[in-house]
């Protein structure tokens, strides 16, 4: 069933990034910054992965769920959330690391959701939850800290020059966001009561 802790589950994603030196500050820094996702999924069908690609787990009606009714769950949604990310199914025959991953704490963080709406809705195929089951089809990051989509550089521009030109062209965008994520930490401190301070 989705939960705060399936949202929580749902809102992974990664960027491609770079770092040039023996620091990690950066990525860090990049780390605590917000993100925006656009995430498509499918009702009446969970997963063991929470996406397309896992194992059919559960099976729920859906012809119930209407946008109006989207709307209306939307903020248990909102707000700070404490999640803590499964871990990945072991093969039922692969005792080795069955075992390992028993003995792998599974640690809780807190995670803040600004805001969620649906941008589509034709079932079973939606843009966010209800009392159904569901699995992801597609997620997309669409901005992280102070970068969007239009300064991601597509796949046929991956060289050293280009990167190294466009990171010397967002300089001040990225100073200009570590301050005033700097500002955000002191100001809420007890947000991030578990992560590194980098004051």
């Amino acid at each position: 069933r989705l939960s705060n802790r399936t949202l929580g589950v749902l809102l992974q994603g990664g960027v491609i990034g770079y770092n040039v030196g023996t620091r990690d500050s950066i990525s860090r820094w990049l780390r605590l910054s917000n993100r925006k996702f656009v995430v498509k999924g499918c009702f009446g069908t969970d997963t063991c992965s929470y996406n397309s690609l896992g194992r059919v787990v559960e099976t729920a009606p859906y012809d119930h769920i209407s946008e109006e009714k989207l709307l209306q769950v939307f903020p248990q949604f909102l707000g700070e959330i404490k999640q803590a990310v499964g871990l990945p199914e072991a093969p039922p025959r692969d005792a080795e690391m069955v075992a390992k991953r028993d003995h792998v704490a599974v640690m809780k963080h807190l995670a803040i959701c600004h805001s969620i709406r649906c941008t589509e809705l034709s079932l079973p195929h939606f843009s966010l939850a209800l009392d159904s089951c569901a699995h992801v089809t597609h997620m997309e990051l669409v901005q992280y800290g102070p970068f969007t989509l239009e300064h991601a550089l597509p796949s046929y521009r991956w060289s050293w020059e280009e990167a190294k030109a466009t990171s010397e062209k967002l300089h001040t965008l990225w100073y200009t966001h570590v301050g005033d994520m700097r500002n955000e930490m002191k100001a809420r401190a007890s947000h991030f009561g578990n992560v590194a301070r980098y004051f």
